[in-house]
């Protein structure tokens, strides 16, 4: 039994199929055997599909906008932890190193991918280490890592949990070159991976300092390819844990083990379909919409509007025609709070809302969930107040329509 499995925030365990565990264990108690069975039977299959290493590598890659794909693909895995059962802060985790294998194994299927595992593992001058291990903080997940100088058994008695599950899995040929490690900086520096993965991160639960993490900063490399697991036991409802994903949050994408709060009512459930991954990896998107978090309890302070247009707008005016990616959702709200102060940005909003017009319209129900306005509103406010070329205003008249009628279609879920 899965005790408390009812009372579970939604979402809070997404991993799970909640409604058939609760379903099979009604069943169950009744006696209904047969539909027991069937039910237990999916599961075992939802277990298979979705919650192997394989599925858990697709999941970060999909988020990070990387999968599914035919490319190959370069990802640069940074971890630390020793791996001896005999060194208390030392486990890697199951979790970094589940990801890890399930990463390995899914690239495989596409030529000419590679998974790069660092930092490199120094044993030079250190008698805890023996002369033959493999110089990988990932060393346990190789085959025939110790070669002839140690046996199976002897190796195992050196891992957390005599390597259950997770202890030679992977050829020894995956295992990063001494080149490979020597060219991490500079292929930082050149934005040469196509993600970077923090595999293990928290206070006092992960790697301290991150490995890279300056030259990552220094060479600004793109926060949509950059990941972060916390797979420790401590949670959001630790302090000290919440404050460091707040810290981190613009770095790159947060995966959290455990979803945990001390009070259910601190989670907030938002639509990703409006809520792209610029809108919370740019600071200066995350200010707008706590901003707008604001304004939508005080919609005639001025002071919130002054704090857009002085403290956002100006460096979010820079992004416009760039090749960052857009939180289409927040420029749209941009236009009623800049327009009526600078007429003159008609052009821009114009061009913007037509270009965002199809998001706007798909996912209107969403849009006016998180942020408390309607899509045709923007747009019939922005038609209102622009008198521009007639071409604009044409344009803006077909989008208005195609929202307003795909508004009556939406049947976006939030997820």
């Amino acid at each position: 039994r899965f005790k408390g499995l009812s009372g579970a925030p939604p979402f809070s365990i997404p991993f799970l199929p909640v409604t058939d565990i609760l379903l099979a264990e009604r069943l169950h108690l009744d006696g209904r055997d047969r539909s027991y069975n069937a039910t237990v039977t999916g599961l075992l299959q939802h277990t298979r599909d979705c919650l192997s290493n394989e599925a858990m590598a697709q999941h970060v890659l999909q988020t990070m906008g990387l999968w599914p794909t035919n490319r190959p693909l370069q990802i640069l895995y940074l971890s630390c932890g020793w791996g001896w059962s005999s060194r208390s802060d030392g486990w890697q985790g199951p979790v970094s190193i589940q990801l890890y294998i399930g990463l390995q194994r899914l690239l495989q299927r596409i030529p000419g991918s590679r998974v790069v595992d660092a930092p490199f593992l120094h044993i030079d001058g250190n008698d805890s280490w023996p002369e033959w291990l493999l110089p990988s903080y990932m060393w346990y997940t190789y085959a025939n890592v110790g070669g002839a100088a140690a046996t199976e058994p002897e190796l195992r008695g050196l891992m957390y949990g005599y390597g259950f599950s997770y202890a030679f899995r992977l050829p020894g040929f995956l295992a990063a070159t001494q080149s490979e490690l020597e060219a991490v900086p500079e292929r930082i520096k050149k934005h040469d991976y196509d993600a970077i993965i923090f595999g293990k991160v928290g206070p006092a639960q992960g790697c301290d300092p991150l490995p890279y993490i300056d030259e990552i900063l220094e060479a600004d490399f793109p926060a949509e390819r950059v990941a972060l697991i916390y797979g420790g036991d401590f949670g959001l409802k630790h302090p000290e844990v919440a404050r460091h994903v707040g810290y981190m949050g613009t770095v790159g994408h947060i995966f959290m083990r455990e979803i945990n709060v001390l009070n259910a009512q601190d989670l907030l459930w938002k639509p990703q379909s409006v809520l792209p991954s610029a809108c919370y990896l740019d600071g200066h998107w995350r200010d707008a919409m706590k901003l707008w978090t604001r304004r939508m309890e005080c919609w005639g302070c001025a002071e919130l509007d002054d704090a857009l247009e002085q403290a956002i707008w100006p460096e979010v005016k820079k992004r416009f025609g760039s090749s960052q990616k857009r939180c289409w959702s927040m420029e749209s709200l941009l236009a009623l709070v800049i327009l009526p102060r600078r007429e003159e940005e008609c052009p821009l909003f114009t061009e913007l809302l037509s270009a965002s017009s199809q998001n706007l319209g798909r996912h209107s129900m969403d849009f006016f969930e998180v942020f408390g306005v309607w899509p045709s509103e923007i747009i019939t406010f922005v038609l209102t107040l622009c008198r521009g070329d007639e071409s604009s205003k044409v344009a803006l008249s077909r989008d208005i329509m195609r929202v307003m009628s795909m508004r009556v279609l939406d049947s976006d879920e939030g997820q």
